[in-house]
């Protein structure tokens, strides 16, 4: 287990479903990991923590799950994922049962008949089945040939393909699955996908058809075994509606200049990577919401961070910097920041006195001392702030 990885229990009806993830995961991200373990797709997945309903985009450190945390699920009806009926399985509702209580248009043997069933040792009706006889119009027989509205032993297993699921949700939910191509069956679908999950697998090779997903929302790519030289950043960077990318814990090296063409991009994860330094024209992301680089080896942040005003959540732990550019200051809408693990010995002098909505800093392992913030302009504002946040926790 990762250092950074918890362990939570979800409560789903009978089921207590163990998941280990990370704490910086979404909410969301812990919605994919429930949709094979529970066959309700993320849209109709409720996650409910201490009474409240956990929001997608929000971590789940921001969420105040923690390790060991106990978190139920609700399934919203109309999202279970269907198979249709099984050999072997619990027959639908108009297939003939044996031993269980009869359908409307089913035979039993031993339990009471419905007006269409057949019975033993009774007479039967027009319409029903005779144990060895001709099966009627609305019955299955045994032994005979089934009804067209019967399931049999023989029945062939009725369930859509995953490409038709893929259409009707618009989600291609593949992580874990072994893979080391992104499947070819996924390309035909391009126009349905909003959603694309293939995280956690071993592939190496990002094609360029990626730029035939036109409508695609969200990119989950982390976990792979991708290196600078296997991803087309050009088609990728064409996706021009894409909002969250997901690219951690990979072999990157460095991220190209044409990351800025993705403007409605919301959510950049690029943690546990090889990374040295951001492109300066990460400041083209005015929409981008929350930046995930911890775990590189970035030295230094370009000044043009302070053009992403819309930044709420800023994780830089565990790099090798020594400063932030005083640019940093012009994040009015920062909530949270987490620069831990860095060779750090002071902020910004405006910091906290322009980043008013800031509440959380996560500043240990830092060469900054308790002695440095209390001398810092806005200090007992931002302490106030934390404080508070912290009772609405509890």
């Amino acid at each position: 287990m990762e250092e950074s990885d918890i362990k939570i229990t979800v409560k789903f009806t009978t089921q207590s479903i163990p998941i280990t993830i990370s704490h910086d995961s979404t909410v969301q991200r812990l919605k994919t990991i429930l949709l094979p373990l529970t066959s309700i797709f993320p849209p109709g997945q409720k996650l409910i923590f201490k009474g409240q309903l956990l929001e997608n985009d929000k971590s789940l450190r921001e969420s105040g799950v923690n390790n060991g945390a106990k978190i139920m699920l609700v399934g919203t009806r109309g999202f279970f994922r269907w198979d249709g009926p099984t050999i072997g399985g619990a027959p639908n509702r108009i297939a003939s049962m044996r031993g269980r209580a009869p359908g409307r248009f089913a035979s039993t043997i031993g339990g009471a008949p419905s007006r269409f069933a057949s019975t033993i040792g009774g007479t039967p009706s027009q319409i029903a089945s005779t144990i060895g006889g001709a099966p009627s119009r609305f019955a299955s027989t045994i032994g005979g040939v089934p009804s067209r509205f019967a399931s049999t032993k023989k029945n062939i297993k009725v369930e859509k393909s995953r490409t038709e699921r893929w259409k009707a949700t618009n989600i291609v939910a593949l992580a874990e699955c072994n893979l080391k191509d992104i499947p070819d069956e996924v390309w035909p679908c391009a126009p349905f996908i909003r959603i694309l999950d293939v995280s956690h697998n071993s592939i190496q090779h990002v094609p360029d058809r990626i730029d035939c997903l036109t409508g695609l929302r969200k990119l989950y790519l982390n976990g792979n075994a991708l290196s600078d030289e296997s991803i087309s950043w050009q088609r990728l960077t064409s996706l021009k509606l894409l909002q969250v990318l997901f690219l951690s814990r990979n072999c990157l090296n460095t991220l190209p200049s044409t990351l800025g063409l993705l403007t409605s991009l919301q959510q950049l994860h690029v943690a546990n990577n090889l990374l040295t330094a951001l492109p300066i024209e990460i400041g083209n992301l005015t929409e981008l919401e929350i930046l995930k680089v911890n775990n590189n080896r970035i030295s230094s942040i370009p000044s043009t961070i302070g053009n992403c005003t819309s930044l709420v959540e800023v994780d830089l732990s565990s790099n090798h910097l020594s400063e932030l550019p005083d640019e940093f200051c012009s994040l009015h809408n920062l909530k949270a920041l987490y620069i831990s693990n860095n060779a750090m010995k002071s902020l910004p002098n405006s910091f906290f006195m322009m980043c008013t909505q800031l509440s959380i800093l996560d500043h240990h392992h830092t060469e900054i001392t308790m002695d440095t913030l209390w001398q810092c302009d806005g200090w007992e504002d931002f302490e106030e702030r934390r404080r508070a946040k912290r009772r609405k926790r509890k």
